[in-house]
């Protein structure tokens, strides 16, 4: 994948595309992975995306004048793509490019940040993570990850986990 992307040729369409046939040629139709890529081109402020059959990322949108063209929900959810790569040699993707303002925060995660499991067995959830983003989209990078990191820490608290905990996150200047 770095080869590819190195060159910044390869759109994240072209990208997804190609990682997916040389995983469906390098292990079967047996394995397949999720797979969330996206390039950021700061200048025209956008976000060149496919999602791969991944966890949605989470768009907070700071911005109000582009939260009213979008939704009126301060988060969005990165969709945009088609199913898994590597199991079918042929899949379809689409790209999708967003709009990117000052404040805007991209939080992207696997499913064992959100399948995090506490003492009592209970899920972390989607709506939890929703929350939390929402609740510290204003502080930077660094703090927001900090945040994230010691919710999940106090959620967990020792439980046994099943799954990665992997999130990352990226604030629009």
């Amino acid at each position: 994948m770095r080869i590819i992307a190195s060159g910044g040729l390869a759109s994240p369409l072209e990208l997804t595309k190609k990682i997916n046939s040389f995983l469906y040629q390098s292990t079967g139709a047996d394995n397949y992975a999720t797979f969330f890529y996206a390039q950021v081109h700061s200048a025209k402020r956008e976000l060149r995306y496919v999602n791969a059959g991944h966890n949605p990322p989470y768009l907070f949108r700071a911005c109000n004048s582009l939260r009213e063209v979008t939704s009126q929900a301060p988060i969005e959810e990165l969709k945009t793509g088609g199913t898994v790569i590597g199991m079918f040699p042929d899949s379809e993707y689409e790209e999708a490019v967003v709009e990117l303002c000052a404040g805007d925060v991209l939080l992207a995660f696997t499913d064992g940040v959100t399948e995090a499991l506490n003492p009592g067995q209970v899920e972390f959830g989607a709506s939890r993570l929703k929350s939390l983003l929402c609740r510290t989209a204003h502080l930077p990078v660094k703090e927001i990850v900090s945040c994230v990191s010691d919710e999940l820490r106090g959620w967990i608290a020792g439980a046994p986990q099943h799954d990665d905990l992997t999130f990352i996150v990226m604030k629009m200047n």
